[in-house]
């Protein structure tokens, strides 16, 4: 008889171990790769299970069930492919069973029942017995069943899983809390999703450890925990490969601490890797090893200096890229070990440096690749769903989030703790409580680690601020994070009083609380940005069941990689304000298509493209720009002067003045509204504006007029200060251009041979119904009054010049040839004085730059003395996107040594509807040919990056 009871087990025992390395049995790697033992037993695959939406469960017995109706594989939830159910709808209770059979040799040992994870709250029965309760659905947690097994026995596990998701006081995370997925919620995980397993433990064995790379004191600290203290050993040994770099033995009682140097580590970074291997055995007092884990250590540093991160001492840039973790046939769980290695293959690929791990607590594998494959991550919890102001929702997140920290803390990979995620309507009082426990508690667990409170949301108590912002539209979105010294605010709806229908005899908001805001005293990262939308060959309309992304999706391949360009290197550029960025998202998640690859991770694009935008630092961008300088900026002047550039633009009410060393860094530039007119027969339309330095005196020229556009006349303002900042700026009257005050506007002064030349658009005579700009000419007796009669030296004859009409926006009530802007520019050599102005209507995308040119020697007052180019010089580029090329000035380098063009254009052929003026200041380089004469080239795209002229001084 008790041979046949020893041929039972031994049978139960190879059916088991069959079972466990069956090649059908999904998920079968061991899922703890930080805190590995050789004895376990993988219980993932086929399980019975039964939905309970009645909650009729206990009182049908089921605790006690031997099987159930319904077939599930283990790990993947019931609403996944991969389960087998696919079940899609709200499931509020379900149920699973499974035979298990302790191995035999387990015996004197405690058997842990350990489970990766169980959405949400989960109940488990041996043979009907109550074995324990976890609360949460995403960390691990382990059951001793120890007493409710026996070795070589057969039992019967049933595992109960709760939800109640629409509650608020659960974190759902990207799970929808309406019946169908939309916008950026998804489909639902209930019950088991990550894998289950048993494993033998000494009773004396080693619980955890935390183990501290102290890289400053070339050290690694580790504080083991036993499940109980003892006489026994624990022998730690630190290798490289098979060499053995440090050794120590201490007590095995929870007092315990053991410190190793490590002189000269190998130490981790994503460019390097390196891991050192752990081995830890737990020795009796007669030396046998009674429990030995396997594990790994990479050496790193991570703190926070002013507003930079520090990786091992030395500033490093977060290049991160959202990450959900969802996966079309598993939802929540990957459907092999490969999936998790792949998805970081793929973002490195990409470009990225690492990942936010986005409303879902990844598994342990997940950071087991990152920190082999050299891949930032920041760990985030699925904090979406649930009421951040109500206190019970604090005590179940406060417990869960603590059990994250204390499982992933060991991961060098792991940078950043990030437990909540856009938190935007907080209360006065228990969110911040909350938030504030949140951050001590975190603190607390895992001192070594900066923690972001609140992901672009209400931050009360944090290291790192950040801030989530969609804006498309690469410019704006540079200026809305940082512009003038101010940074982007997260959003801030704080509750007032609760709403009730009371009559008007309304409560009185009583509860007070500062919510704090950004000081710029620790790093600044907009962690949520891009989200472009991008659906090859499918509808381009967003819709928030079927196809959704930010904002209005680019047309064409070409235009998204300009967007997508445009806003990272408007993000690299404000390197000295913020110090990285997460960019939505690695993969497209059902129906938001806003991802670098498909849902399947098939990739949209060229990947070297992607890779080569998203691979950028700031020192590769630091000496270079993009167009546009601002958002808006129409007849753009800039002057270098005395080390500094002074910069001017049509503001229509007021002129406005800028000063920066960095021409290509005007929207950060110091500004200051140096003229606000009073008079009324010059206060309204100021147009292009330009300053000069004349004999040490600052002139500014404008056109302006009383209200009537046909009254447009120039005008001079002066200031004797050195400083035009300083000082005040004086009337010094209107220019009179000829006896009939006819219509003068955008004058620009130059000299040539000793003498002072103003060049103009003015009209001939009044208009009666036809508008015809001319370019004129004259010599100046002082900065501020014409010394000879005006004398005309073009005028709009040649067809390019002629356009009036725009076929899809605005026209003028009648016709209007335009020559005007004229800009001299000297040459090189010193042999021409070329006059560039700008021709046809400013409001058709046909506005472009002609030219007239003059030599030096000649009498410039003679009209004969100018030779018009038949051809414009500067012109729209539509394949670059780039529309209206006009009004421009010129400028040189801050070492003299280049020439270049500062003009205003429009990204479409007209003003957007609700848009409002849309002429941006863009500026290129100049080149010259042999014969004087200068060379423009074509308006380049926005996302081009150009170098900045020679001499700039760059932070």
């Amino acid at each position: 008889m008790e041979i046949k009871k020893i041929l039972i087990a031994a049978l139960l025992a190879a059916g088991m171990a069959f079972q466990v390395n069956a090649a059908d049995v999904p998920r079968k790697e061991y899922p703890r790769p930080q805190f590995e033992r050789a004895t376990w037993m993988n219980l993932n695959g086929e399980w019975d299970y039964t939905f309970d939406f009645a909650n009729s469960g206990m009182e049908q017995g089921y605790p006690k069930a031997t099987s159930f109706d319904g077939k599930i594989t283990v790990p993947f939830c019931p609403e996944s492919s991969l389960s087998g159910v696919e079940h899609k709808d709200f499931i509020n209770h379900i149920w699973y069973h499974r035979e298990i059979s302790v191995p035999q040799d387990w015996s004197g040992k405690n058997v842990l029942l350990n489970f990766g994870a169980v959405y949400f709250n989960s109940e488990i029965y041996i043979d009907g017995t109550l074995a324990g309760r976890h609360f949460g659905g995403s960390s691990s947690f382990s059951i001793d069943i120890t007493k409710l097994v026996t070795p070589g026995k057969k039992h019967h596990l049933v595992v109960r899983a709760s939800s109640d998701l629409r509650s608020a006081m659960q974190s759902a995370g990207k799970q929808s809390l309406q019946f169908g997925s939309y916008g950026c919620n998804y489909t639902r995980t209930t019950g088991i999703w990550q894998t289950v397993w048993m494993e033998a433990v000494n009773p004396s064995g080693l619980k955890s450890v935390q183990a501290i790379a102290d890289v400053d004191q070339e050290q690694l600290i580790v504080w083991p925990a036993f499940y109980s203290d003892s006489n026994n050993k624990l022998k730690i040994i630190l290798k490289d490969g098979s060499k053995v770099v440090a050794s120590t033995t201490v007590k095995g009682t929870n007092s315990s601490v053991a410190v190793l140097p490590v002189k000269k580590a190998k130490l981790w970074s994503p460019e390097s890797p390196f891991l050192y291997d752990i081995t830890y055995q737990v020795i009796d007092p007669a030396g046998k090893v009674i429990d030995e884990v396997s594990s790994y250590i990479g050496m790193r540093k991570v703190h926070i200096e002013g507003n930079k991160i520090y990786l091992n001492n030395k500033p490093y840039y977060q290049r991160l890229v959202l990450d959900q973790g969802f996966y079309p046939d598993g939802i929540w769980t990957a459907p092999t070990d490969e999936a998790l290695k792949r998805d970081i293959e793929l973002s490195m690929a990409a470009g990225f440096n690492g990942a936010r791990l986005h409303q879902k607590a990844f598994e342990e594998r997940f950071y087991y690749w990152a920190d082999k494959l050299g891949y930032i991550t920041w760990g985030e919890a699925p904090s979406w769903g649930m009421d951040a102001n109500s206190i019970e929702v604090a005590r179940n997140f406060l417990m869960e989030w603590s059990e994250l920290v204390l499982r992933d803390r060991n991961h060098p990979s792991l940078l950043i703790w990030t437990p909540m995620n856009e938190e935007w309507w907080p209360d006065r009082v228990q969110y911040p409580r909350f938030t504030t426990d949140l951050y001590n508690l975190t603190k607390s667990l895992d001192p070594t680690r900066p923690v972001n409170d609140a992901s672009g949301g209400c931050h009360i108590k944090t290291d790192i601020w950040t801030v989530h912002n969609y804006e498309q539209d690469p410019a704006k979105l540079k200026d809305i994070i940082y512009k003038d010294g101010k940074f982007f605010q997260a959003p801030n709806y704080a509750i007032g009083v609760p709403s009730a229908n009371i009559g008007f005899n309304g409560l009185r908001q009583n509860e007070m609380y500062d919510f704090p805001v950004y000081d710029g005293k620790m790093p600044y990262l907009i962690d949520e940005v891009g989200g472009i939308k991008w659906v090859k060959d499918q509808d381009k309309t967003n819709s928030s069941t079927q196809s959704w992304g930010y904002g209005t999706p680019p047309k064409t391949e070409k235009e998204f990689l300009e967007r997508l360009e445009g806003q990272m290197n408007g993000i690299l550029e404000l390197k000295d304000q913020v110090w990285g960025y997460c960019y939505t998202q690695l993969t497209d998640v059902e129906q938001e298509q806003n991802g670098i690859y498909y849902y399947d991770r098939t990739p949209k694009f060229d990947t070297k493209l992607i890779h080569d935008i998203f691979s950028k630092n700031p020192e590769d961008v630091a000496d270079t720009y993009t167009n546009p300088l601002l958002n808006y900026g129409p007849d753009p002047w800039a002057l270098w002067h005395d080390g500094c550039y002074y910069y001017m633009h049509t503001m229509v009410d007021s002129l406005v003045l800028w000063k920066t060393k960095d021409v290509t860094n005007i929207r950060n530039a110091e500004k200051k509204t140096i003229w606000i007119p009073t008079d009324p027969s010059n206060k309204h339309n100021l147009w292009a504006p330009e300053i000069h330095n004349i004999d040490g005196k600052w002139y500014i020229y404008y056109a302006a007029d009383d209200g009537n556009s046909d009254n447009h006349q120039m005008y001079v303002l002066e200031n004797v200060n050195k400083d035009p900042f300083e000082g005040e700026f004086v009337m010094k009257g209107r220019i009179s251009t000829d006896k009939d005050n006819n219509w003068a506007i955008d004058g620009s002064v130059f000299e040539n041979k000793g003498k002072l030349y103003m060049v103009w658009s003015g009209w001939q005579t009044r208009r009666v119904d036809t508008e015809t700009q001319c370019i004129y000419i004259a010599e100046m007796k002082n900065p501020w009054t014409l010394g000879s009669e005006r004398v005309l030296i073009s005028k709009p004859e040649l067809d390019w010049e002629r356009h009036y009409k725009n076929d899809n926006g605005w026209n003028p009530p009648h016709k209007v040839f335009v020559n005007e802007g004229p800009q001299p520019l000297k040459s090189p050599k010193g042999k021409y004085i070329h006059v560039v102005y700008s021709a046809s209507g400013v409001w058709t995308p046909y506005y472009a730059l002609g030219m007239l040119t003059a030599d030096t020697n000649a009498d410039l007052l003679d009209p004969a003395s100018w030779k018009k180019s038949p051809q414009p010089l500067f012109r729209q580029s539509p394949e670059n996107g780039v529309y209206g090329t006009g009004h421009n000035s010129f400028f040189k380098s801050p070492d003299g040594k280049e020439h270049y063009i500062l003009y205003h254009a429009r990204d479409t052929q007209t003003d957007p509807p609700g848009m409002g003026d849309t002429r941006s200041p863009r500026t290129q380089k100049i080149e010259w040919k042999a014969d004087d004469y200068p060379v423009f080239g074509t308006p380049y795209p926005k996302s081009t990056r150009l170098k900045k002229p020679s001499g700039t001084q760059v932070k």
